[in-house]
């Protein structure tokens, strides 16, 4: 598991590292997001940016499939509140 200490601790000694996380995990989430630079093409479903912010390196991995399924399901899930909240209206 990730965690602030067990970075610390690898800060700390000296110890590069790479951690997988999704970016609203991440405090400075907006700042990374908000960055300008170009996606470079790995594959067809991947694209990767690299991101500087203050000392910290992040790789910004983006799947455009992932991405459209991600929306059809929030597209869902606003669909079933709007139900649910029209049903309590009645």
């Amino acid at each position: 598991m990730v965690s602030k200490e067990l970075l610390d601790e690898l800060d700390r000694n000296h110890i590069e590292y790479i951690v997988g996380m999704r970016m609203r995990k991440a405090k400075e989430v907006g700042e990374v997001l908000k960055t300008g630079g170009k996606y470079k093409v790995v594959r067809d479903k991947l694209r990767v940016k690299e991101v500087w912010c203050d000392a910290n390196r992040y790789i910004i991995c983006y799947n455009p499939i992932q991405a459209e399924y991600d929306e059809k399901a929030r597209e869902e899930m606003v669909a079933k509140l709007e139900s649910q909240i029209k049903s309590y209206g009645d």
